[in-house]
């Protein structure tokens, strides 16, 4: 799927600035959490909730509630066949949602799907089972350690994150050195290798773009990321209370988190910008369907839609006249600050920075080119007293300014 303004049709870029922008708020009916969403096409989708299983069939316009069963994961093949995870079992539908029946499994936990045959589950004593025959049969795998999280790339490559364990395979590293579970499969489960993981957090999430580049959520609220296949990370968002995560291909993606927060990225993970989701609810589920459309759902029976990717710069119309930029941390507590902006077409940028009377400070970047996409600017500002103080970004199309506030 293409996401970039400039590989989105003509007709398509266009269409979508004559309507609703950005995320809209529909009507659930409920007032209950939702945990998860699950859609096979710009109008048919389902939510699970606390309040039942709802469904649409005209892009969430209108929800109802099709049965009372308190589920959690969802996946659906098609209209009528689709799985779920409730509170004590495993269940499976063959009329679009409007009766479940158990199936006999060996744990709960989550729940992988791979058409409507394999299935994949990890949870119980930190147990991973799989079934290939539609739940009939199924293989439990005790994994040791603690694996909290998977994320299967394919049916047959996947991996497991966990709480932190002290290393006792084969050097490098020392035995003993101290690090993050982490699990490797490339037989869809059959065996798992315990791989080392440099990582000093325990990791709540795993999500696998392919078999390298990898994101993860920590216990500590970092968003982490791996080129490597895990074993080396770097921290991409700091303090992020990731809840979900969804990548339309191996370069775009989105995080819903606790705080409301609605994260966009199109270089596989390195760089994220916030989007406006104008809710401060947490958000438990995202789920898009391509590049422009797209639903989360989170606590208090919130549901939100996109028909614009978002309105994530990448997206707009490339003459639009003025251009948001992120500014992180703000206040600024310590000497550095970053910008963070999206260009959608190459152009030259100049960022100032002036103090409350309007007296030049600093120039942050001069008239320097830069190309289309998310750019991150550091900025230190050592120098400069306590108080309040406006920046200006002018380009050949754009000037946008704001405001950041030093405290020390």
């Amino acid at each position: 799927m293409n996401v970039l303004s400039a590989q989105i049709p003509e007709n398509d870029r266009y269409q979508t600035q004559g309507g609703q922008q950005g995320w809209y708020k529909q009507n659930s009916g409920i007032a209950a959490r939702i945990f998860g969403l699950f859609f096979l096409d710009k109008l048919t989708g389902w939510a699970s909730s606390e309040s039942g299983l709802l469904g649409t069939t005209d892009g969430g316009s209108q929800w109802s509630i099709i049965n009372s069963l308190r589920i959690f994961e969802i996946y659906f093949a098609d209209k009528n066949n689709g799985w779920a995870t409730a509170d004590t079992s495993l269940v499976r539908t063959s009329n679009g949602g409007k009766d479940w029946q158990p199936v006999p499994f060996p744990h709960s936990g989550q729940l992988r799907v791979f058409g409507m045959d394999t299935l994949y589950l990890l949870g119980g004593d930190y147990d991973f089972a799989r079934s290939t025959d539609a739940g009939n049969t199924w293989e439990d795998k005790h994994i040791g350690g603690y694996p909290l999280s998977m994320s299967f790339v394919n049916s047959q490559i996947g991996f497991l994150g966990g709480q932190q364990l002290l290393w006792f395979g084969p050097y490098p590293p020392e035995k003993g050195t101290n690090g993050a579970g982490f699990w490797v499969t490339t037989d869809g489960g059959a065996s798992w290798s315990q791989k080392y993981c440099s990582l000093q957090e325990n990791f709540e999430t795993v999500y696998a773009l392919d078999a390298n580049i990898l994101i993860g959520n920590t216990s500590k609220g970092n968003i982490v990321r791996s080129v490597n296949a895990g074993i080396e990370w770097d921290t991409v968002i700091g303090t992020a209370a990731a809840f979900d995560f969804f990548f339309l291909n191996e370069k775009a993606g989105y995080i819903a988190d606790g705080t409301g927060d609605i994260h966009f990225t199109n270089d596989s993970g390195k760089i994220w910008v916030i989007q406006n989701s104008n809710v401060t609810t947490s958000l438990n589920s995202i789920f898009f369907v391509d590049s422009l459309n797209g639903w989360v759902a989170g606590d208090n029976g919130v549901v939100l839609h996109t028909v614009d990717g978002g309105k994530s710069f990448v997206y707009q119309h490339p003459f639009y006249d003025s251009l948001i930029i992120r500014v992180f941390p703000d206040p600024v507590t310590s000497s550095a600050v970053t910008f963070q902006y999206v260009l959608p077409e190459s152009q030259h940028i100049s960022i100032t920075l002036c103090d409350q009377l309007g007296h030049w400070v600093q120039t942050m970047l001069q008239n320097d080119f830069q190309e289309q996409g998310i750019h991150t600017v550091p900025i230190t500002l050592s120098s400069n007293a306590n108080g309040t103080y406006y920046y200006q970004l002018i380009s050949e199309r754009y000037k946008s300014s704001g405001k950041i506030t030093i405290i020390r």
